[in-house]
């Protein structure tokens, strides 16, 4: 079949725009500036991992663990000395409640001391050293040391630091690897952060 020349002229627009819409859908210009045909690039996730256990929550702002020293009146076949707490002329307001024991263990292992007291200000923080005098002698007078003159730190010195509790009670104990013998003649109770300052006293004169 013929066709008409206006026929044969549509005819050949059509097909040029044909063939220029399947040119611009199938070929992709590259940085080089060439056509190439371009495959999609598959989807790249990121690599997936197996879920960890949550890592164990720490205690915030935890301390070091209490002293694990066996009190002093439960080590056997010591030299036991025990002392009440008597309120010193400096004790300051506040500690009208305060009561409590003191004990002194001495072996061939060296000193034990043990100091259990009440009516504390709740979280407190403490510190009972052995001194050199009894309580009615210049309220316990200077601390006792094995090197006098030495340092004031143990193991010079025997210090016991501890917190009140929130019900303003405490138990606490410390060691020395040697014997005060004779001369640790009482313990004294500071506020940790105003040592000057002496709380109660207690004379290790008694025997259980």
């Amino acid at each position: 079949m013929s066709l008409r020349p206006d026929a044969r002229g549509s005819a050949l627009v059509l097909g040029l725009a044909a063939v220029v819409l399947v040119a611009g859908c199938g070929a992709d210009p590259d940085s080089s500036g060439n056509d190439a045909t371009s495959s999609p690039t598959p989807f790249s996730a990121a690599p997936v991992t197996s879920p960890s256990a949550a890592p164990a929550e720490s205690s915030p702002g935890q301390s070091a663990p209490p002293d694990a020293a066996t009190p002093a009146d439960q080590i056997p076949d010591a030299a036991l000395q025990l002392g009440e707490f008597s309120k010193l002329s400096s004790l300051p307001g506040g500690y009208e409640m305060i009561a409590g024991a003191a004990m002194l263990a001495q072996t061939v292992n060296g000193t034990t001391l043990t100091v259990r007291l009440t009516g504390l200000h709740p979280g407190g923080s403490y510190v009972g050293h052995i001194h050199a005098r009894t309580c009615e002698d210049q309220e316990g007078g200077p601390h006792f040391q094995f090197q006098i003159g030495g340092s004031d730190q143990p193991p010079n010195e025997v210090h016991v630091p501890f917190v009140a509790d929130q019900t303003g009670s405490a138990d606490a104990t410390t060691t020395n690897e040697r014997q005060v013998g004779d001369g640790g003649r009482s313990v004294v109770i500071h506020p940790a952060d105003s040592t000057p300052v002496r709380l109660v006293c207690a004379d290790f004169d008694g025997s259980p």
